[in-house]
């Protein structure tokens, strides 16, 4: 797969997934050195894969299709 046959919703769900892994690693990287005994950090993961999946869709947009608002 290369940029050409990459379209936005797939740069956008990939965008999800790598936000959901960082996120879940450090966070577990956190809570393991703190000493915390909750592990509840779901809404955060959330939040944070949200943000990637919007990011590589407006990156995808913006330098793949050279387009601002795309569909």
């Amino acid at each position: 797969m290369n940029l050409e046959t990459l379209t936005k919703h797939q740069a956008q769900i990939i965008g999800f997934i790598t936000f959901i892994l960082i996120y879940v690693a450090a966070v577990n990287v956190w809570l393991h050195t703190s000493g915390s005994p909750s592990l509840i950090f779901v809404p955060g993961t959330f939040l944070f894969g949200l943000i990637g999946y919007w990011l590589w869709g407006y990156l995808y947009s913006k330098y793949v299709t050279g387009a601002e608002d795309q569909k």
